[in-house]
């Protein structure tokens, strides 16, 4: 599982903006995966059991959404890593970070 220190980092590490991974198989081989850490796809339909999505006044365009996206530049759009490491380090994420020492 792979580890980010958010606060101390606030740069998405590279793996998250990796389109595909290669994994190793249970056969010992190795093949290219889509990288569930870049994006995720839901399920189409939605299963039953699972809650409708809750939108607010101007997110109603989150109904719609297919898969995680990372600061897009419009609804439907694509991820925009840069975009989102801006914000992220706009953000003073270490000094909003409760730090306990035992």
């Amino acid at each position: 599982m792979p580890y980010w220190d958010w606060a101390s980092n606030p740069r998405m590490p590279d793996f998250f903006n990796s389109q595909y991974v290669v994994i190793t198989t249970a056969s010992g081989g190795s093949q290219s995966v889509t990288n569930p850490l870049a994006t995720f796809k839901f399920q189409s339909p939605q299963p039953p059991d699972q809650f409708p999505v809750v939108t607010w006044e101007g997110d109603g365009h989150l109904a719609a959404t297919t898969q995680t996206l990372r600061s897009p530049d419009s609804p439907g759009g694509s991820s925009n890593f840069n975009r989102a490491n801006n914000e992220l380090a706009n953000q003073n994420l270490k000094e909003q970070t409760v730090s306990f020492t035992y």
